[in-house]
C-alpha cells in the first residue's frame, strides 16, 4: 500500500494524516463553517485558510491549547434597515469555536502568523527543524 506524500513525509506525518481524517483529536473536515482549507507544504509547514466574507478582524480571536489551534469567531448582529424584512437568510453571523489538530511537538506555535485580508484569514504555523542525530565515536 503507498503513503500519501510519501516522497515529502515520513512516518509521522502519515500517522498526522489520517487523524486529520479519521477524526482522532480536532477534525479539520466536518466543521460547516467556515469553510477552511488546510494545506501543508515540503517543509511540513502549516496553512489554514478561511473564508470570513462580512466578518471583522477584531471579532476573531485565535489561541493554542495543547495539541489544538482554536479559532473563535464572532459576527455583529446586522441591523435591517427600516421596512425590510427576511424571506430567506442564509449568510450566517453566529458565534463559533473551531478547533484544529496542531501538535505542539512538531510545530512552532510562538512563530504563528496571521494576516486578514479581502475576507480570508491566512494562518501560518511553522514546523519545527528536526533535531539531527548525533552519532557518538564507538572507542
Amino acid at each position: 500500500m503507498s503513503r500519501p506524500f510519501s516522497l515529502f513525509f515520513d512516518e509521522d506525518f502519515d500517522t498526522m494524516i489520517k487523524k486529520f481524517m479519521n477524526g482522532d483529536g480536532a477534525k479539520y473536515v466536518s466543521y460547516n463553517f467556515p469553510p477552511v482549507d488546510v494545506l501543508i507544504d515540503k517543509d511540513k509547514n502549516l496553512f489554514f485558510y478561511f473564508a470570513l466574507a462580512g466578518y471583522e478582524k477584531d471579532n476573531i480571536r485565535i489561541s493554542f491549547s495543547g495539541d489544538a489551534m482554536i479559532v473563535d469567531i464572532e459576527a455583529k448582529e446586522r441591523k435591517l434597515e427600516e421596512g425590510l424584512v427576511y424571506l430567506n437568510k442564509g449568510i450566517k453571523n453566529s458565534k463559533c469555536v473551531n478547533k484544529y489538530y496542531v501538535p505542539r511537538q512538531r510545530y512552532n506555535i510562538d512563530e504563528a502568523k496571521s494576516v486578514f485580508e479581502d475576507g480570508m484569514l491566512k494562518i501560518e504555523v511553522p514546523s519545527k527543524t528536526p533535531e539531527k542525530r548525533r552519532f557518538l565515536k564507538i572507542e
